[in-house]
């Protein structure tokens, strides 16, 4: 076996490692993320005052939306294990009633309770509407 080395190079069982790409990825132990990955998953102390910024902005922005409403439903029928006729029948109800709301974790939440049960019942409507026409396309 030829054995080349290169300047600045160590060799450990015929594999060439490179100091400087060892120190290269020991310097970088974020593994190449972005800059706003870094600040959002990272843990450089560095980035704690702007994560706390953000934070602060994100819970202000989140804090009137209390009322929660599922976007997900048991299936049914046969095949995926979420129904995807209540997802839709939920965003069609807030775009329907003109409703401002957020997403957050496949819950969809509104700022008021009215708001919340004027959503869930025309969705709820909208769902039955659409669970009987696939009822009636299937019967067919």
């Amino acid at each position: 076996m030829t054995q080349r080395r290169a300047a600045g190079a160590v060799e450990y069982s015929s594999i060439i490692i490179y100091d400087r790409l060892s120190a290269r990825i020991e310097n970088k132990r974020d593994g190449g993320m972005s800059y706003s990955k870094r600040i959002l998953f990272g843990n450089d102390p560095a980035d704690d005052s702007i994560r706390a910024q953000l934070q602060a902005r994100t819970e202000a922005l989140l804090k009137p939306f209390t009322f929660k409403i599922p976007t997900r439903r048991k299936n049914p029928a046969p095949g995926p294990h979420w129904d995807p006729r209540w997802r839709w029948a939920v965003h069609r109800a807030i775009g329907e009633l003109a409703i401002e709301t957020v997403n957050i974790n496949d819950q969809v939440c509104a700022q008021s309770k009215a708001e919340a049960n004027s959503i869930k019942a025309r969705a709820e409507t909208l769902y039955q509407e659409a669970l009987q026409k696939d009822i009636l396309s299937l019967a067919s």
